[in-house]
């Protein structure tokens, strides 16, 4: 079993069966075509293979079903060095001309790189391309440019640096950072601590760990250059007064390193500030820049890089000593709330069973840490839900980075809400989990045809009540599954087929949302890789993270 992550999708394959594409890995690709409200003018062909064909030469693929079944008539864009890749890592080609001409029948337009550029005049000399090969593709390249304007006789429109980070960019920043936060774990019973923290209960607070003062870390990979970085230190501080607040670093991200008496020592200078406070908030986590390479490009406590592009983490534990440092400061038996900052899940068994408060923050950008100081204070109630499963550590040593299939089997649990065996292994938090400040009702309002025709829509209503004293916001997620059917072996145990967040919902106040449960959003993939919508008995119900749920309904599809 390969347990590590592959050293490079330069030069990776994965194999992928038409039920795993069809059941998984192309539905992003064609929700994003066939049902956006408007289609994407591009689309990237990435490095890694697939069957042991390079993704950016991938006829069956980008030509055969991106194009042909989903009707994209847009750009197919290679990433940087991709076709490269696929005659200098995959060796799939023996030549960049070879290369270039299968990139442009599988569909290829524009190639960041030197391959097309350098090799499709020999390829059309050699007879692998004819000038109709690239009459296609020069009329797509048009089409786009034609799209965009650029042949308008008017000039196209400037832009004045006063359009900048404008006010309104602000508040958008700043509510994104808000509406990205998901409170784990709160109001344990036999926790010293809950949140919103009191202000009148706590007049000082210790900001420790690596991501208490996190900067850089709040941008995650790929970012531009913000006007200005508000850290959880520097938010928490504007609310407690800068007297108020005190800060240990406790650890940094990973230990890269450091001395060991070092570690220790900056641990002891954590747990004596802690002493020194009504409450304690740790910031822990990863660090996702991929820009990396420590200070003063990044944060003084990341110069490892835990999750980018081109890196993955063979560990879902937290790194470095970051265990450590809880395990001192929890020693002291002090209120302690811990939040989060990543992307990707990581194993927090440990803390979450320890009863504390926890909060995923993600990386909340400009106004991630006024964000988080804002959920911590009370002063906006979260209503965000996970993305993905969080799993314990325990799944890096039963599932093989290249196993591409998501269902359990006897060697392993299986992956994701839709195939995680929970009788095999418990996550830590399902999709979907999230919870609250206030206190939500969640039914169905209008009775239910129990039988419903095999290509009909039913509408589903939900009715949303706030039956706390705060207002908030929330997730609603709709799942379907199949119960009894005869057409399709072990399929999902449970599929979304919509969702919908409510904002703002005041106190003792309600509000009903519309859920369409298509044929296609109840449909299966059969073991040949095709989609039915077979007859058969099916559970439909909402979840509002793990606050609340209606009932589930049953319904005979004919």
């Amino acid at each position: 079993m390969i347990r590590r992550p592959p050293r490079s999708t330069l030069s990776s394959s994965s194999a992928a069966s038409d039920v795993y594409k069809r059941q998984t890995y192309l539905v992003p690709f064609e929700m994003a075509v066939t049902s956006a409200t408007v289609s994407p003018g591009a689309v990237m062909c990435s490095y890694n293979a697939v069957n042991g064909e390079p993704m950016c030469t991938n006829s069956q693929l980008i030509a055969g079903k991106l194009r042909q079944e989903f009707g994209f008539d847009g750009l197919v864009a290679t990433d940087c060095g991709a076709l490269e890749d696929a005659w200098e890592h995959h060796h799939r080609y023996k030549r960049p001309v070879d290369a270039a001409a299968a990139a442009i029948h599988a569909g290829v337009d524009s190639n960041c790189g030197s391959v097309l550029p350098s090799s499709l005049g020999w390829a059309i000399g050699n007879g692998s391309l004819s000038e109709a090969d690239l009459d296609v593709t020069v009329a797509r390249l048009l089409a786009a440019r034609f799209k965009l304007g650029l042949f308008d006789e008017q000039d196209l429109p400037q832009f004045e640096i006063g359009e900048v980070d404008t006010e309104r960019h602000r508040d958008l920043a700043l509510d994104a950072a808000r509406q990205g936060v998901v409170l784990l774990q709160n109001n344990v019973l036999g926790a010293k601590a809950k949140l919103p923290l009191s202000k009148t209960k706590y007049k000082t607070v210790g900001m420790l760990g690596p991501n208490a003062n996190a900067s850089m870390n709040l941008l995650s990979g790929y970012h531009g250059s913000p006007p200005f970085l508000v850290s959880p230190l520097a938010g928490m501080s504007h609310k407690w007064g800068s007297a108020n607040v005190k800060y240990s670093l406790g650890c940094n991200v990973s230990i890269n390193q450091t001395p060991p008496e070092e570690v220790q020592a900056e641990i002891d200078r954590a747990v004596q500030v802690s002493k020194e406070v009504d409450v304690i908030v740790l910031g822990l986590g990863l660090c996702g820049d991929n820009y990396g390479g420590g200070p003063p490009g990044e944060d003084s406590t990341c110069y490892k890089i835990d999750e980018s592009e081109g890196i993955d983490r063979p560990s879902l534990a937290l790194p470095g000593a970051q265990l450590r440092l809880f395990r001192a400061v929890q020693a002291l038996e002090k209120p302690l709330v811990v939040f989060v900052m990543n992307a990707g899940p990581v194993d927090l068994t440990e803390i979450r069973d320890s009863k504390v408060p926890i909060v995923a923050v993600g990386y909340g950008g400009e106004f991630g840490g006024q964000a988080t100081a804002d959920v911590l204070a009370g002063d906006y109630n979260p209503g965000g839900a996970t993305t993905v499963t969080w799993y314990p550590d325990q799944i890096t040593g039963l599932v093989s980075f290249r196993e591409m299939s998501l269902r359990s089997n006897r060697s392993n649990p299986g992956r994701t809400y839709r195939f995680l065996d929970e009788n095999k292994l418990a996550p830590i938090w399902r999709f979907g989990h999230g919870l609250s400040y206030t206190v939500f009702g969640l039914e169905f309002e209008d009775p239910i045809n129990s039988t419903v025709d095999m290509n009909s829509t039913v509408e589903w209503k939900v009715r949303v009540r706030n039956t706390g004293t705060m207002a908030g916001g929330v997730v609603v997620v709709c799942y379907v599954a199949a119960v009894d059917q005869a057409v399709v072996r072990d399929p999902p145990f449970r599929s979304v087929f919509d969702f919908e967040r409510v904002e703002g919902l005041d106190p003792q106040t309600n509000t009903t949302l519309r859920f369409p449960l298509t044929p296609r959003g109840r449909s299966l993939v059969d073991e040949q890789g095709v989609r039915v919508t077979p007859p058969g008995v099916y559970s439909v119900w909402c979840q509002a993270g793990a606050i609340a749920s209606t009932s589930k309904i049953s319904i005979i599809v004919k």
